[in-house]
């Protein structure tokens, strides 16, 4: 009986112990955060370049206007190629054959005057600095459309996390801040959510064109500019 009793009482302290514990380390009370938000920014200059040139061909029969087309586009894919232009950084993004009619002029029904094709490449550019020379040459080759100029960059990976970097950093700055003005030691990052980010579809925009007029052969210029990656965080630190 008498080491029943010891072994209760035994056990009672040990609970004692753990409660005593809990308490002085704070156990079963919320933690204690300061939420702060974050931003981080990385300006960049594009590196990376998109255009798209086409071929419009118009003939009498639909194998002729077919043909006619072909043989341009494969001109311009050479003078484009010329540039080191990889054939895998060459798509075909668009490819329209439609009739064309002819009205009279006194009015009335119209008919079938042939047939016209239209096909687009769109050519990824790596070096930006030839750009210009570029379209230049698709156009000597016999290119009668040159569509949407967009300029992107290459690593947007590690600009993303350059920019994550900057944002915790600026979070933890603001919080050690608020920390020290309540007389408390700022702890270890307890949640992070990314609330914004423009680091996986980087807006540049599409670019400027000037004719070098002044040049004996003429070619536009593009203007790339610049653009930023952007990278927002909403942080809860412990302390």
């Amino acid at each position: 009986m008498v080491k029943k009793k010891y072994l209760l009482g035994a056990a009672g302290a040990a609970v004692a112990l753990l409660l005593i514990l809990a308490l002085g380390l704070g156990w079963g009370r919320a933690a204690r955060t300061i939420t702060v938000t974050g931003t981080g920014k990385v300006n960049v200059t594009p590196d990376l370049a998109y255009v798209t040139v086409g071929v419009d061909k118009r003939a009498g029969t639909p194998d002729a206007a077919v043909a006619d087309d072909a043989r341009v586009v494969n001109k311009v894919v050479a003078a484009v190629t010329g540039f080191g232009v990889k054939k895998a950084d060459l798509q075909t993004s668009g490819y329209n054959f439609i009739p064309y009619y002819n009205y009279p002029s006194g009015g009335g029904p119209g008919t079938i005057g042939g047939f016209e094709v239209t096909q687009t490449v769109r050519v990824k550019v790596e070096k930006i600095g030839i750009l210009g020379k570029l379209v230049a040459a698709a156009v000597d080759a016999g290119a009668n459309q040159v569509q949407g100029v967009n300029f992107d960059i290459k690593d947007r990976n590690s600009l993303w996390q350059k920019a994550m970097g900057l944002a915790m950093d600026d979070a933890r700055s603001k919080a050690a801040a608020m920390a020290g003005k309540m007389g408390a030691l700022l702890g270890r990052p307890l949640n992070v959510v990314v609330v914004s980010s423009n680091g996986s579809s980087l807006p540049l925009g599409a670019g400027n064109m000037q004719m070098q007029t002044a040049m004996p052969s003429a070619y536009p210029v593009f203007n790339p500019g610049t653009g930023k990656v952007e990278v927002q965080v909403v942080v809860s630190f412990a302390y």
